[in-house]
This record gives structure tokens, C-alpha cells and sequence, in this order.
């Protein structure tokens, strides 16, 4: 017990209890959650005196998507409060990542990864024991597994083992079966990047991955708005081929064109609120949702926004810690194909702590262990 206490501070108790209570509010509806983000950020924006301009770039896809986003909204009058509630998400998401980054001491950002674990699977075994129905192996939270999936891939990188047994333990028991896709595909690609020794072969390897991710992102859109992949999805089972169902139904709603000028942030809930489609509020595919609100050129545009991190720090962040970020958002993206992980502001706000501190924490190098 003592040498736990000297473990962790006060400080890492009050962040611990601050990332708990966070993840248990995260599956409240309603504003009172947006709510709760924005007084956070505001008040840990404010406590702390210094503020790195950098450290904001994470967010550039983000404001990209916002400003895109409300020109096509006012060009074809579809603002509304929905507009305004995707923007806050987004917005209060990266902000209060960026402000706790900048409030616990970066020369530890592996304890305050630590921390942000703990909270999560703490919030996960008490809403499973509160919700679970009684003879039923798993509950799903329907949020959870997506970012620990990523912790385990955190800890694999880390060479911290006990750490990523426990993230896969609850990644599996949320049981999300993209999820489980994206950890099995990343960790193949940082096997095979740990086997390339090659620092020459090593970049041609991430450019190639780099250049593929928007080729394969805009072919995405395209199988969608063919037959091909309505025809495929009809012999999987039949969850997914619902999702292929309601990806149809916006079918009228855009077209794979130069000429589609997109519909305006808020766009894709409105109208499935509205017309009531399978009773959901999101597409379960944020790639089509991003295309249908942001048009050809403007989802073009977005794409590259990842990139341009990357472009930014080039000769400023370590190349391996780049590579390793840029992976991360590998994950990110194959989870995109078929949930709405962009909007999930349980995935979101960890994820940008997760980038910060491989980026920027003094503690950075603890990423590339495996690669020794």
C-alpha cells in the first residue's frame, strides 16, 4: 500500500477520479456532457500558464471539417442546432485534451496515459456490473473497445505486457468485432515495421502507407455508391448487412461526383433524426458521413488534413514516433470504416492525449521500445 501511495500523488488521484467520472458521464445523452467538456477545458485551459501553439496542430482536421462544413451548410441552408452540437463535439473534445496535456506534468505523460487506463476500465467494470443482464458473458458499452484496443497497441509498443493483456481483456469483452480488426492489422504493420531494419525501406514503407490512406479512403466512397459492395455485404451475416442497408439509405443524398458539392456539418443526423432511419442517429460509417456533409473536394481536402501533421513536424519530432503516430491513426481510420469513432468524444479525447504525449511528452522515446 505505501509504495502505491508513492506511486501516485494527489495530483494522480485527482486525474484518475477526473478521467473516471469522465468516461461514466460519456454514455449520458443529451447537452449535459458537452456541457461538462466545456467547463472542464475551460477551467484546466485557465490553470495552466503555459501554452504551446503546437501542441493545437493534432486539431487542424477538426476546425478543416468545421469551417468546410458550415460554408456548405449556409450555401445550401441546412444550419442548425445540430450543426452547432457536432462543432462543440469536436471542438470541446481536442480542447480539454490539449488543456489537461498542458496541466499534468508532461515529464510523465506515461503515468497520465496510465491514469486515463485505469479511469476507463474502473468506469467499465462498474457500468458492467450496474447494467450487464444476468447469464450474459459481455456488455457492451458500444464505446469502450475502440481506445482500448489502442492502449493495447500503446503497450505493445512500450514492451508493457501485464498493461496490454489488460487493455485486450476489456477490448474483448466490449466486443466490438472492428475493433478487434484494427488491433490485429496495426500490430501485423508494427511487426513488420520492427522487421524492416532499414531506416530507408522503413520510410518508403509509411510514405506508401501515407499516400495509400486517402486513395483508399475516396475508393471507400465509390464502393459505396456502386453495387459492388451492396452485393459483397449481402453474403456476410446479418449485422452487416445492415449496415449496408442503412448506408443505402443515404443513397439519394449524395453521388460519387466532382460536381457534389456536399450537404453541411450537421447534415447526416438531422436527416436520420428527422426521417427516423432504423431509429439511429448516426451512420455507423463516418468516412460516407464526412463525404455526404463535406462534398468531393471538401472530403479530398480533409483527408489530407491527417497528412499535414505530419508534413508539419517532419524535422521537429522523432521520425519512429511519427511513423508510430501515423499507424495509430491507421487504427483510427479502419475503425472509421464502419462506426462513428470520429464523433465519440470516448475515443476522440484519449486518442489526442495518446498523440501529445508520443509526440511532445518528454517520456516520448518509451513508444519505440519494441523496436529494440
Amino acid at each position: 500500500m505505501n509504495k502505491l501511495f508513492k506511486r501516485f500523488n494527489m495530483t494522480d488521484i485527482a486525474f484518475f477520479l477526473l478521467f473516471f467520472v469522465m468516461n461514466l458521464s460519456f454514455l449520458t445523452r443529451g447537452p449535459v456532457r458537452y456541457a461538462v467538456l466545456s467547463v472542464f477545458s475551460a477551467i484546466v485551459f485557465f490553470l495552466k500558464k503555459e501554452k504551446y501553439a503546437s501542441h493545437y496542430t493534432i486539431l487542424f482536421h477538426i476546425v478543416l471539417y468545421i469551417v468546410i462544413g458550415f460554408l456548405l451548410a449556409i450555401i445550401n441552408k441546412n444550419i442548425s442546432g445540430q450543426s452547432y452540437k457536432q462543432a462543440l463535439i469536436y471542438l470541446s473534445t481536442g480542447f480539454i485534451a490539449v488543456s489537461i496535456y498542458h496541466l499534468y506534468d508532461s515529464e510523465n505523460t506515461k503515468k497520465l496515459l496510465d491514469l486515463q487506463l485505469y479511469g476507463i476500465c474502473t468506469a467499465y467494470t462498474v457500468l458492467y456490473f450496474m447494467l450487464n443482464r444476468t447469464g450474459t458473458l459481455y456488455w457492451e458499452s458500444h464505446v469502450f473497445a475502440y481506445i482500448l484496443g489502442l492502449y493495447a497497441l500503446i503497450y505493445f509498443c512500450q514492451k508493457r505486457y501485464v498493461h496490454m493483456a489488460v487493455s485486450l481483456f476489456y477490448m474483448l469483452m466490449d466486443h466490438k468485432r472492428i475493433a478487434d480488426l484494427a488491433f490485429l492489422l496495426v500490430l501485423a504493420v508494427l511487426v513488420l515495421y520492427k522487421m524492416i531494419r532499414n531506416k530507408k525501406y522503413r520510410d518508403i514503407f509509411m510514405t506508401f502507407l501515407q499516400i495509400s490512406f486517402p486513395a483508399a479512403a475516396i475508393l471507400w466512397i465509390y464502393l459505396m455508391s456502386s453495387n459492388f459492395l451492396s452485393e459483397t455485404m449481402k453474403l456476410t451475416d446479418r449485422f452487416t448487412s445492415l449496415r449496408m442497408t442503412l448506408w443505402n439509405s443515404a443513397a439519394p443524398h449524395y453521388e460519387f461526383s466532382l460536381t457534389y458539392i456536399g450537404k453541411g456539418i450537421g447534415f447526416v443526423k438531422n436527416w436520420m433524426v428527422r426521417e427516423g432511419v432504423f431509429q439511429l442517429e448516426n451512420l455507423h460509417n463516418d468516412f460516407l458521413a464526412a463525404y455526404i456533409e463535406l462534398g468531393f473536394f471538401g472530403y479530398i481536402a480533409w483527408l489530407l488534413s491527417f497528412l499535414s501533421i505530419f508534413a508539419v513536424f517532419k524535422n521537429k519530432i522523432r521520425k519512429e514516433n511519427l511513423h508510430i503516430g501515423f499507424l495509430f491513426f491507421v487504427y483510427l481510420f479502419i475503425n472509421m470504416l464502419t462506426d462513428n469513432t470520429y464523433i465519440y468524444i470516448s475515443f476522440m479525447l484519449p486518442f489526442y492525449l495518446i498523440l501529445l504525449s508520443l509526440f511532445f511528452g518528454k517520456d516520448s522515446d518509451s513508444f519505440t521500445r519494441f523496436l529494440n
